[in-house]
């Protein structure tokens, strides 16, 4: 399926000046976006399946040293699916809504 504009943008948004969207990660996968500083961040509107894929991407990237932060984007109405599903894969991060008005950190869970 084909990206939306919106997608794109805040994708090119993410990634800022000096970053780069569409990385490819040590497992094949894409990630949406790593900006100059090491913020990986993947931006979602799939629902739960899709939320828990991009956690799934985004602890690969902090496992593997690309990123040394990670943020997920999701609708406000996912706000909750994506703190309980980086909750359950372990993944600490920052989690936000797609207009960035409201953030929550997320502790990564101990073992």
């Amino acid at each position: 399926m084909t990206e939306s504009r919106s997608h794109r943008a805040r994708k090119r948004k993410d990634a800022g000046l000096t970053g780069r969207t569409e990385v490819q990660l040590p497992n094949g996968t894409f990630l949406d976006a790593l900006s100059g500083t090491g913020i990986a961040t993947e931006t979602e509107h799939g629902g739960a399946p899709g939320i828990r894929r991009a956690v799934r991407r985004l602890g690969k990237a902090f496992g593997s040293g690309k990123a040394r932060k990670v943020r997920l984007r999701v609708p406000d109405w996912d706000l909750d699916i994506g703190f309980d599903e980086m909750r359950r894969q372990r993944v600490g991060g920052e989690l936000t809504n797609l207009g960035s008005t409201r953030k929550f950190h997320v502790p990564k869970r101990r073992k």
